[in-house]
């Protein structure tokens, strides 16, 4: 390790105690292993990643909100009378039960109107949406300048705001030669030049009158210095209505999985958010996605899962294949750098051996080959050997912990 710091169980070189020279043609096998049992079932970047899109409810506040109201309850009883009435239709007194008696003409007339029960089929499906075209107000504060000191004003003036109001509902800073208002959705400061005229000058507004509003950013003012005090000076700040308002709004998350070994299913399926997955008898697993979601797993996940397609919108699915717990690891390929290249599928690589591992699950396992498999060397001189376990894919196996050691065993080539 002093050598090579950055080995890990899967790859690794080693200083030998002296250099190895051989003479002529030599071969070599992998005799005992010992390689450990506990290995990510999730990697870190490779098999860990699945997105979700969704449509959600968002809670937010509305100065000028859209109510809609529906014009029918399925009880007609509902639909005119008692706490669950439209509350529209009580409103247009729209009651078949009573008359109404409305004042009319100067002279005192008065008009009786006897409503029949409205047709109950005629409002189905329909609704009224009442919109407000500008804000209500809810409170009208007046901020009086008198008694300021000759401290920065504007720290002053933010005070009076919080003592007035009972809340940081509009804030004033002096930085460098600006002003900075920062105020709630809800509030609007009013200034005119007949109330605070020097207030106006040292915020550089020109106008007569001025109204700040609530900006997405704070409102900068460029600032003139006061020559005399503002005792006298007011403006107010005026206080809306703000309304909840829930609207959908599309998301999309970007999830991981925690890597680790998952030795049972239900394990890893807890794993996952706004799906429900669940292994079935023949080891297959079934999937709910619910309603207005769409989940997108990353290609060595969905393999994992069994599923030939990764997207999935709502609906159940059974995947195609069994549930590969163990990542698709059923064995090791074993590769070493002093090994002559040969075939491996239809590419040509420096391995060793195929340790066979399926059912496997100790902390350390350990193998004898008693009939050697060797492959020829492809150096004659070598002070190190480097060597990588990975999956049949060519994937690195990230092993959770332990050590792995390898006897390798020397012969002359014959003829």
């Amino acid at each position: 390790m002093n050598y090579f710091p950055n080995n890990t169980p899967d790859h690794f070189q080693t200083k030998l105690a002296y250099p190895i020279t051989l003479n002529g043609e030599w071969e070599c096998c992998l005799s005992e292993v010992t390689i450990p049992g506990k290995y990510f079932t999730i990697h870190p970047d490779y098999n860990d990643s699945y997105s979700i899109e969704t449509i959600e409810n968002v809670e937010s506040t509305s100065l000028t909100p859209e109510f809609v109201i529906p014009l029918y309850n399925e009880d007609y009883q509902e639909f005119t009378e008692d706490e669950k009435a439209n509350k529209f239709l009580r409103l247009l007194k729209l009651n078949p039960n009573k008359d109404y008696v409305v004042p009319g003409y100067p002279a005192g007339a008065s008009i009786t109107r006897n409503y029949s029960a409205p047709n109950a089929n005629f409002f189905k499906n329909q609704e009224i949406r009442v919109a407000l075209k500008s804000p209500l107000t809810k409170k009208i504060y007046e901020i009086s300048l008198k008694d300021l000191n000759s401290s920065d004003i504007f720290d002053q003036i933010t005070e009076k705001i919080i003592y007035e109001t009972g809340d940081v509902s509009a804030v004033l800073k002096k930085q460098r030669n600006k002003v900075i208002v920062t105020l709630n959705s809800n509030i609007e400061l009013r200034m005119n030049r007949n109330s605070c005229p020097l207030l106006m000058d040292a915020l550089n507004i020109k106008t007569e009158s001025h109204n700040i509003h609530h900006a997405i950013f704070p409102i900068r003012f460029d600032f003139s210095e006061i020559t005399r005090k503002l005792d006298g000076e007011k403006f107010h700040l005026i206080e809306y209505e703000n309304f909840p308002l829930i609207q959908e709004a599309r998301k999309i998350y970007k999830l991981k999985i925690r890597s680790g070994m998952y030795q049972h299913a239900d394990a890893l399926f807890k794993e996952f958010k706004y799906i429900v997955l669940r292994e079935l008898v023949d080891s297959k697993v079934e999937m709910s996605v619910p309603l207005h979601t769409k989940v997108t797993f990353g290609e060595k996940l969905s393999n994992m899962l069994g599923f030939r397609m990764n997207t999935f919108t709502e609906g159940n699915y059974t995947s195609d294949y069994i549930l590969e717990l163990r990542a698709g690891i059923t064995e090791v390929y074993v590769y070493c750098d002093i090994i002559a290249p040969s075939l491996v599928g239809d590419v040509s690589a420096s391995i060793l051996k195929i340790i066979p591992i399926a059912n496997e699950y100790k902390e350390q396992i350990a193998k004898q080959f008693t009939v050697p498999l060797y492959f020829p060397i492809r150096k004659n001189y070598f002070d190190t050997i480097e060597i990588e376990l990975v999956t049949s894919s060519g994937t690195p196996i990230k092993f959770i912990s332990g050590k792995t050691n390898l006897v390798l065993s020397f012969r002359r080539k014959t003829a």
